[in-house]
């Protein structure tokens, strides 16, 4: 009987190995009525010298690459379009690759439409991101993909895809006034940002990206000044290579000024006019806030779920403690009531005993 089954399990075991191989998208594509997805291609690792799409492996690996998939979708009348999708360990690395897609198609013309996710779109291709995914549209051999389709389709994968823009810390504290949304760039490593003319080249290895750090970039003013905001784990990491920044600036030459600033975990790297950098350091400040987030009955959250449970059982705990001493105190109290009245009844039996000398050595009279 042994024999018999074990055929029976290889060949289960096979099959079920792709099955657990699936892109982690494939679990959102249920929820697309009127949508047929056949993959087209799958790269689940990263080759040296091999770039994918036009991102080198090395700008991959600091976005935290997962995987990327090539997919051809089938709509119920209406036109199909090349899906492109690439899963990164978090939105940041996501954001990241949204931010630098211009500069590696060596394009001007990509724009930002005004949709619920961020995005650039050119006649025939858009790319946009949700959660920890980047996406990117293309027509059909022979097509067209126009605004109001790629406007259509972010629309579609914002509603079905359940999950969180979520902006990193330094993008979210960039000064508003002055500044050029279409110049923001988000970098998470080294390679990404020696693609930056603008950064002083010595502080390149004084940066700190071995401590996990993140900068955001961005242009403001009529005469582009440059903004590079650069976010740490800790002050005191912040602290120190605030110092350490200072220092490796001394042998650095531009006829434009170089200002810095710190604020709790960021710094400021300001080029420009002493006048710009007065105006938009100015309004840079680190002010951390909390937001608390609400969900209504009918949404879930596996996350959030389990933060909320492990609330709740970490109160239940603090509240049942607090519940059993007061027992043992109230217990105690009446025990000891108890045996006052006892002992005033019978206060006998609380005489102590006369001690009992033996006089063994005291000579009798």
């Amino acid at each position: 009987m042994r024999f018999k089954t074990l055929p029976l399990i290889l060949l289960f075991s096979l099959l079920t190995v792709p099955t657990a191989a699936e892109p982690s998208i494939q679990r959102f594509f249920p929820e697309f009525s009127g949508h047929r997805f056949v993959m087209l291609n799958e790269v689940d690792r990263l080759d040296q010298g091999v770039s994918i799409g036009p991102f080198t492996p090395q700008i991959l690996e600091e976005s935290l690459f997962r995987s990327y998939s090539r997919w051809q979708v089938e709509r119920s009348e209406k036109k199909g379009y090349f899906l492109e999708v690439y899963d990164l360990l978090d939105t940041s690395g996501a954001f990241s690759l949204l931010t630098l897609w211009p500069h590696f198609q060596k394009g001007t013309d990509w724009t930002p439409l005004n949709l619920p996710v961020g995005n650039r779109f050119r006649p025939g291709e858009g790319v946009f991101w949700r959660g920890n995914y980047l996406f990117t549209v293309k027509a059909t051999s022979g097509g067209s993909l126009s605004v109001g389709e790629f406007s259509q389709i972010v629309q579609i994968f914002y509603e079905n895809i359940s999950l969180e823009n979520l902006y990193p810390v330094t993008r979210s504290f960039l000064p508003e006034d002055g500044l050029d949304t279409s110049s923001i760039q988000f970098y998470l490593g080294s390679s990404a940002l020696s693609l930056n003319e603008r950064f002083p080249e010595p502080l390149l290895e004084e940066i700190g990206f071995v401590d996990r750090i993140e900068i955001a970039f961005a242009r403001y003013g009529a005469e582009g000044s440059s903004l590079f905001l650069v976010g740490y784990p800790t002050p005191a990491l912040a602290d120190e290579y605030f110092v350490r920044l200072q220092d490796g600036l001394k042998d650095f030459f531009s006829k434009e000024g170089v200002f810095m600033k710190r604020s709790g975990l960021l710094i400021a790297l300001f080029i420009g006019s002493e006048s710009s950098a007065q105006q938009v350091l100015g309004q840079f400040q680190y002010t951390p806030n909390i937001k608390w987030l609400s969900k209504t009955e009918t949404e879930t959250d596996t996350y959030t779920g389990e933060v909320i449970s492990f609330l709740g059982l970490l109160t239940k705990t603090i509240l049942g403690t607090g519940v059993f001493v007061l027992l043992i105190l109230g217990a105690g109290l009446v025990v000891g009531l108890i045996r006052y009245g006892f002992l005033r009844r019978y206060p006998r039996l609380t005489k102590k005993k006369e001690m009992v000398r033996l006089n063994l050595g005291e000579k009798d009279h």
